[in-house]
Parts: C-alpha cells; structure tokens; sequence
C-alpha cells in the first residue's frame, strides 16, 4: 500500500493489521517521506519511485 503525498505508510497501519493474517502487507515510506530519511540529488519523479519499489513486488 502506498501513501499519498506528504504523509507516510503509517497512514495504512488499522488496514495493515486487519489484512495481514491472509496477505503479506508492505507499506513502505516514499523517498524523503515519513521514516526514510534519504534524498535524491534531484527531485524524484513518479517513475523514479516506482523504479525503487519494483523489487519489493
């Protein structure tokens, strides 16, 4: 599950614990959002994020 912008995975936590008895359940920050703390020298781009997330599915 993805956040919307300018918030963080933590908005996902009362779905995530309801869904996670039948299914993995990964809500990971977006760059530079909520607990990732890392930058991108330039500002990232929708396919850039989803660049990033691909190995996660």
């Amino acid at each position: 599950m993805l956040h919307s912008s300018l918030s963080s995975g933590r908005q996902w936590q009362v779905l995530k614990q309801a869904l996670k008895t039948q299914f993995q359940v990964l809500n990971p920050d977006l760059m530079g959002y909520g607990t990732h703390t890392g930058r991108y020298p330039t500002p990232m781009q929708l396919a850039d994020e989803a660049k990033l997330l691909w190995p996660l599915l």
